[in-house]
């Protein structure tokens, strides 16, 4: 006999817990594009440094487990919040989420090269 579980309801989960559960689970590709969206929602609302802290752990993620498509998405999304945010505290706000300076500085000329400067 073979027994199944009924689901009665499905509960919505906001994008930091779906963050958290993708994290329990070991989904880092799932972990990595909540990370993304949620560094979207920081940027919509002007929050800027939360979402340059989210934006990298998503990049970080995707560049880990070698996606690269995802990878350049938020690369994307990382020089349009470099735009935003100015060099300097873009390259500070790296730095605080554990990037070395030389390692920002690096991202940043490779943003800057992307958009012909």
């Amino acid at each position: 006999m073979v027994m199944r579980a009924r689901i009665k309801y499905c509960v919505p989960l906001s994008p930091q817990q779906s963050a958290k559960l993708n994290q329990e689970v070991g989904n880092r590709q799932g972990e990595a594009a909540a990370l993304g969206n949620i560094g979207l929602i920081y940027k919509a609302r002007g929050e800027l440094d939360k979402a340059l802290e989210n934006m990298l752990g998503a990049l970080a993620i995707f560049m880990d487990i070698g996606m690269s498509r995802e990878a350049g998405i938020v690369g994307g999304n990382l020089a349009r919040l470099h735009q935003e945010m100015g060099h300097e505290r873009f390259v500070a706000g790296c730095v605080k989420s554990g990037m070395s300076r030389e390692r920002a500085e690096e991202m940043t000329r490779a943003i800057e090269k992307s958009k012909g400067k």
